[in-house]
């Protein structure tokens, strides 16, 4: 059980096979430990360098950029040079994105497949919201060999997820990267858009899932007018109070499972603010830990409140004025 924002406790129901509950215990460690390396990279530039692999012409695309629809797949390749514990089929993809202004831009990112045949209705996605590592071309998710978060986004995959991850636009395809709220949520929308023409055997419900400034564009996601009928609802991980600044907040049009930990009281300050606007807002305090610590000790919460929204239920929230 955990505290909730009204001072009541919940126990939120898991799954109990033996299978999964080792992949809980693995993902719980893959979290913590990319959580960790996350926060470092932070806080210690220049020190943590991930191996990358090189920029090549599939990243470009003629400039001016004709003109496409949103989500409109550009082109797709299997890739075969990451570094990622499980065996998986991964593809990168290249596609027509928006900026907040409504600019068209392209945008690149990665696709990862589970093995075995799809359930019916197809792989359901879990579309991962990454954290900013610079503003070069380079510094694009899908040009890192473990993708950031491999070990995350691999238990994902083997949990029967496919997994969506963007590069936002300018990182990786031509263009100016921008840590912008809107922009970036709307690279995660049409990502999966996207990804759903490359691999076909991707459905039609997704979940948004981001830590620190990927927790902001997860809550981008909900909040956009941009609507995809598949989606389901975000997680915003641990360090968004960090990640938010003066952040502009509007009412989502989805529910949100919000983590934190106990030493990041702006978070606090900021689901209150949603909470305000009638949000469907369930938030999550893990201990005394520091983000990384609420990442991983959360994970048991975070896959049973995406598989709860995926599989229909309805979403539970704790805001003390909720009403709805």
């Amino acid at each position: 059980m955990v505290p909730l924002l009204s001072g009541k406790m919940v126990m939120v129901p898991f799954h109990s096979t033996r299978a999964f509950r080792f992949s809980f215990l693995v993902l719980a460690t893959a979290l913590t430990v990319v959580a960790a390396s996350q926060i470092a990279e932070g806080q210690n530039p220049g020190r943590f360098k991930p191996q990358t692999l090189p920029l090549t012409s599939f990243y470009d695309t003629p400039q001016p950029l004709p003109p496409g629809k949103p989500g409109e797949l550009i082109r797709s390749e299997p890739a075969e040079n990451y570094r990622l514990p499980y065996e998986l089929t991964v593809f990168r993809i290249l596609y027509h994105s928006r900026t907040a202004n409504g600019e068209d831009v392209p945008a690149s990112g990665v696709v990862l497949v589970p093995d075995g045949k799809p359930p019916a209705g197809g792989w359901p996605v879990v579309a991962w919201a990454h954290e900013f590592q610079g503003a070069d071309r380079q510094n694009a998710l899908s040009l890192m060999k473990n993708l950031g978060a491999g070990p995350v986004l691999s238990m994902y995959a083997s949990l029967g997820y496919a997994v969506v991850a963007t590069d936002y636009a300018g990182l990786g395809a031509r263009g100016q990267a921008v840590q912008d709220m809107q922009s970036n949520a709307l690279d995660v929308i049409y990502a999966v858009a996207a990804a759903r023409a490359a691999v076909p055997q991707i459905g039609g419900k997704w979940i948004a899932v981001g830590s620190g400034q990927g927790a902001l564009a997860a809550i981008g996601v909900a909040q956009s007018t941009a609507r995809d009928p598949g989606f389901q609802g975000s997680v915003a991980g641990a360090g968004l109070g960090a990640a938010a600044g003066g952040a502009g907040l509007k009412p989502t049009q989805a529910p949100l499972l919000v983590i934190s930990s106990q030493v990041d009281p702006a978070a606090e300050k900021i689901v209150d603010r949603m909470c305000k606007l009638g949000d469907r807002v369930l938030f999550l305090r893990y201990g005394d830990e520091d983000a990384s610590g609420a990442m991983g000790n959360s994970v048991g919460d975070q896959l049973s409140w995406i598989k709860a929204r995926l599989d229909g239920h309805s979403a539970p929230g704790n805001c003390p004025q909720a009403t709805h």
